[in-house]
């Protein structure tokens, strides 16, 4: 008898390894024959586009295509999967791991270079170069012909990747700088000294050099001006051989900023937290960043900054003065960006004086820092003429993300209310393009971060004689339109289309642009458009890209308890009859219902444990609603959404009310986790690296956001909008951990343990409550990965199968999962 058992058990084993390899196998073969367009790069008159077909499984296949109707077919590059440029309109060089081709697009010339650490093009004067491993330099001209060689370069080159390159080398005891963007190498630097680094300045005039001293190994700047030749060697001290230099231009007259950073460490055997303590990130970097500063002017002289006060200077663009701040001074951690007390130091006077309190540290400079513009304490936008140091209130507080244009006459500000445009001269706003009903965002602002990606400090501009190039969404449409706008005069480059704009390129003359068009069940085209011409081009079709035209969708409108108006997306299963009934996977989060136009195609890589396109063609309905918060709370206003936009669906006959799945990541898997402890409306869930106890996530410290956690719960994602200590019932009413003896279907956990972003053991929490309560739980921890298991990683595989399968079992009863047998025909312990 345990003979014939063990023979049913193996033969069952059996039969379940060969259909999940057969599914595999099945899926893996859609997979490689369907594909996204990825626009790579526009040549500069826009005769040809550079794409790439990313397969879920690869990428190394682009496509080389011409705008112009006269050349139909296009050029393929196989084992090719990253774009180095064009060369003017008559070549292109693409790369690829260790190895980059050149492509003549008129002689159709092809050359591989093997072997290779860096490509490098020059676009305007079509040249290129290639660095191979063995540090040898190698410069072409546009025909594909070498000019000539180099050897012993040392790092990479800099380049402004259009006309100008530049390399280091080191020839015998000396080192040089050297230009290599004409025809022959140009000596610009030559020097006994090592250079430990060199960059090109962001005006491209200058070139940045950092040697190292032979007496105590510090370092010392060297400052090329490029045109004219002159070399400065500003003398800085004091300074240690572990600071770090760095230069920057102040303004345009020749004088510099040297920042000199020390690192002190702190204490590897007692770590001390302070209660005002601004910079809690330097406990995860193990120091204290000491800066000092000095200013350079055109002859090479370094005074001495007056910096005790501050932590940080930055130029403005105006010789004047520079911003100075201390760092984390007003960090309270409330907000995700912290508030800045902000001085002006005069450069003439050497004298500082305070000058405003900026919000969220958002504040933006115009090209040559004539005028600053921030948000104050009241949220309100303050302009600042830095030349009379003249402030104005701009009485507009849903602004966001100004623009200046480049003589500085007009400011555009982006808005859910179309474009608002700001007259400097006039005082006034007096203009609204792109239609009012319409969010708007611009595409080619010059936004330079003049800091850290958690300030928000740019220099934000418009190039000179350029127009502003603005896309225009209808989220009660679905639609999207985009726009040329030169000074207050708007013209149309697309016009309102439902269709999905994933990929959005243009010259650098504004002129001519290529884009990507795409619809649920339509194939994705690559377009062009020359906005002199009034017709688009398509150019290409991703033909045989398992488009399917029975698939529909739909979308559902319903309204929450708060009467706030909200849709979902009814994906139908493939093969639709309405005469059967069908289960239904729901994926929550916030808002999803502006992916309605997007194309969908099988891979591991779409969003983790979720592939809408595979969930239908295995006979799904797939619903994803969405999710706005009121003063209920988080977790409950999610749950009242959730029953909203069930109960828009629960009258059609052929959706099967008893098999409904619930799934979310993140976020959504905390919602997942809350809704499953107050629901009776699902069959099973699956919740991935979702928290699971408020309390505690709030009183922690994140490692990803560098900071306590509590400012997420009050003015971040959560939106509870008030302290735990001024409401506690709030956050334990929407904690998931305090419910969970009440969740009655079974729930499928999965977490990577070096999670940083949500701590892995907030599901390990939620796991222990379920487990403690005798509940129907697996749950997955992959040890080696964070909040998204890696792409294409063997984990997110395995993830992607078992949320199939986990589907099936409960959703469509097909009972032949091992793995959740032993979860769900074991012998129920009982617990006292």
């Amino acid at each position: 008898m345990k003979a014939i058992a063990y023979l049913a058990l193996f033969t069952l084993c059996f039969l379940q390894m060969f259909n999940s390899q057969t599914r595999r196998d099945s899926l893996e073969y859609q997979m490689n024959h369907q594909y996204r367009l990825k626009i790579l790069s526009l040549s500069g008159k826009g005769e040809w586009v550079l794409a790439a077909k990313y397969y879920d499984l690869n990428r190394d296949s682009l496509l080389i295509l011409s705008t112009k109707k006269s050349v139909l077919k296009p050029i393929s590059l196989v084992g090719f999967n990253m774009s180095q440029g064009f060369l003017k309109e008559e070549a292109i060089i693409a790369a690829s791991l260790n190895k980059a081709v050149y492509r003549n697009l008129k002689s159709d010339r092809n050359i591989i270079y093997n072997d290779i650490k860096k490509v490098t093009t020059l676009e305007q004067s079509g040249r290129y170069s290639i660095l191979n491993n063995n540090s040898t330099f190698t410069v072409y001209d546009i025909s594909g012909n070498e000019l000539y060689r180099l050897d012993s370069i040392q790092g990479f080159p800099q380049t402004d990747n259009q006309n100008k390159m530049y390399v280091l080398r080191k020839t015998g005891s000396l080192y040089e700088v050297d230009d290599v963007s004409g025809a022959g190498p140009r000596k610009l630097y030559a020097g006994t000294l090592k250079i430990k680094r060199f960059e090109l300045s962001q005006s491209g005039k200058l070139l940045y050099v950092i040697e190292e001293k032979q007496d105590d190994l510090a370092e010392q700047a060297v400052i090329i001006n490029i045109v004219s030749g002159v070399v400065l060697k500003p003398i800085i001290h004091p300074i240690n051989k572990e600071d770090y230099l760095s230069v920057n231009e102040i303004g345009d007259k020749g004088s510099y900023l040297i920042k000199a950073q020390s690192k002190i460490k702190r204490s590897k055997n007692v770590e001390i937290w302070y209660g005002n303590d601004g910079n809690l990130i330097n406990h995860q970097l193990e120091f204290d960043a000491v800066n000092t500063y000095w200013l350079v002017d055109a002859s090479g002289k370094a005074t001495l900054l007056p910096t005790a006060k501050f932590h940080t200077l930055l130029c403005t663009g105006n010789d004047r003065y520079v911003l100075a701040f201390t760092d984390g001074e007003l960090q309270n951690y409330v907000t995700r960006t912290q508030d800045i007390k902000i001085s002006l130091l005069n450069l003439y006077s050497l004298k500082c004086e305070e000058f405003d309190i900026v919000k969220d540290s958002s504040l933006y400079l115009s090209m040559k820092g004539e005028y600053l513009l921030y948000l104050n304490m009241n949220s309100e936008w303050v302009l600042c003429d830095m030349v009379s140091s003249k402030k104005r209130v701009i009485a507009k507080d849903f602004l966001k993300n100004p623009v200046f244009n480049f003589d500085c006459r007009l400011i555009y500000f982006e808005s859910d209310n179309g474009l608002l445009v700001y007259d400097v001269l006039a005082n006034e706003f007096n203009a609204q393009l792109c239609g009012k009903e319409n969010s708007t965002r611009i595409l080619n602002k010059a936004r330079t971060g003049l800091m850290a990606s958690y300030f928000h400090i740019y220099r934000s501009t418009l190039n000179k004689n350029e127009p502003l190039l603005v896309q225009a969404k209808n989220t009660f449409t679905d639609s999207s339109a985009y726009f040329s706008v030169r000074d207050k005069i708007q013209k149309p480059i697309i016009k309102s289309t439902p269709k999905f704009i994933r990929e959005f390129y243009y010259t650098a003359d504004k002129n001519r642009f290529v884009y990507t068009e795409e619809s649920y069940n339509d194939p994705i085209q690559l377009a062009f458009r020359d906005i002199e011409r009034k017709k688009e081009v398509k150019i290409y079709k991703a033909v045989g890209n398992n488009v399917d035209k029975t698939l529909k969708r739909e979308m559902i409108y319903y309204k929450n308890s708060d009467h706030k108006e909200l849709k979902g997306i009814l994906y139908y299963p493939k093969n639709f009859n309405p005469e059967k009934k069908y289960p239904v996977v729901v994926r929550i989060y916030q808002i999803q219902s502006d992916t309605y136009n997007q194309h969908l195609i099988l891979g591991y890589n779409n969003d983790i444990a979720f592939d809408i396109r595979a969930l239908v063609e295995s006979g799904y309905f797939v619903y994803l609603p969405d999710i706005v918060y009121g003063k209920m709370g988080t977790g409950l206003s999610a749950l009242d959404c959730v029953n909203k936009a069930l109960d828009a669906i629960e009258n059609r006959s052929y959706i099967n009310k008893e098999k409904i799945g619930l799934t979310g990541h993140s976020h959504g898997g905390y919602e997942t986790n809350f809704i499953a402890t107050h629901s009776n409306r699902f069959a099973a869930y699956i919740s991935g690296a979702g928290n699971s106890d408020l309390v505690r996530s709030y009183f922690s410290y994140n490692y990803n956001f560098h900071s306590p956690f509590y400012w997420q719960y009050e003015n971040g994602q959560y939106e509870m909008k008030i302290p735990f200590s001024e409401n506690k019932k709030l956050y334990f009413s929407n904690s998931p951990i305090n419910y969970c003896e009440n969740v009655i279907a079974p729930m499928l956990l999965w977490a990577g343990k070096k999670d940083e972003n949500i701590a892995w053991d907030q599901v390990m929490e939620f796991y222990i409550g379920l487990r403690r309560n005798n509940k129907d739980v697996i749950a997955l921890f992959y040890s080696s990965h964070g909040h998204n298991l890696d792409f294409s990683s063997a984990e997110r595989k395995d993830l992607y199968y078992k949320v199939l399968e986990w589907w099936d079992y409960f959703l469509k009863d097909k009972k032949n999962a091992l793995w959740i047998d032993k979860q769900m025909k074991r012998v129920r312990l009982t617990t006292k």
